[in-house]
C-alpha cells in the first residue's frame, strides 16, 4: 500500500481529490473481481462467465453513461463512419472480450493470490508506459513506490513458494 501511495501522491501536502477516491474504489473492487473470478472460473464454463462479465460491464456503462448525461455531461461522438465502427468493434472483440475470456481462463487455473499479485504490478506497469509513450516523469518517490510494489509482489510470491516447500 506504500508502494501505491507513493506512486500515485507523490509530492507531499497534496490534497485528496475525487481522482485519488475513484483509485481507491476501483482498487476494492478489483479485489472483488479477482477474488469472484477466480472462485467462479474454477466452477464455471470460461466462455459463459466472460460473456457475463462483458455485459455487465455493458449494463453498468450504459447506466453510468445515462446518468451523466441526465446530469449534463454529454460528449459527442465522433463521426459514425466505417473506421469509427470498425474501431468499436475490434475494442468491443479483442479489447473487451476476448481479454475476459483469456483472463477468465487463467484466473481459473491459478489462485485468487496469484491473480492479485499479478494485477499488484499494474500501476508500475502504467507508469512505466507512461515514461516510455508519454514521455511522463517518473521522479524520485514514484521510482520509489514502484520499488516498493515490485519488492512487495516478490516478497510475496517467495513467501507463497516457501510457503509450498514447507507443506510439501
Amino acid at each position: 500500500m506504500s508502494g501505491f501511495i507513493l506512486l500515485s501522491f507523490p509530492r507531499g501536502g497534496e490534497p485528496l481529490n475525487w481522482g485519488d477516491v475513484l483509485i481507491l474504489c476501483a482498487a476494492m473492487a478489483w479485489a472483488l473481481h479477482i477474488a469472484a473470478t477466480s472462485a467462479f472460473a474454477r466452477v464455471s464454463d470460461t466462455r459463459t462467465l466472460a460473456a457475463v462479465q462483458v455485459m455487465t460491464v455493458a449494463v453498468m456503462a450504459v447506466t453510468v453513461h445515462l446518468i451523466l448525461k441526465s446530469l449534463g455531461f454529454e460528449h459527442q461522438p465522433n463521426t459514425l463512419d466505417s473506421k469509427f465502427l470498425l474501431q468499436i468493434g475490434y475494442m468491443a472483440i479483442m479489447v473487451t472480450f476476448v481479454a475476459a475470456l483469456i483472463q477468465t481462463w487463467a484466473q481459473g487455473r491459478v489462485s485468487s493470490t496469484h491473480a492479485a499479485i499479478f494485477y499488484a504490478l499494474e500501476p508500475v506497469t502504467a507508469a512505466v508506459f507512461a515514461y516510455m509513450v508519454l514521455g511522463e516523469q517518473l521522479g524520485f518517490l514514484r521510482g520509489i513506490g514502484a520499488a516498493m510494489i515490485v519488492a512487495g509482489v516478490m516478497v510475496s510470491r517467495l513467501r507463497l513458494a516457501t510457503r509450498k516447500k514447507l507443506i510439501a
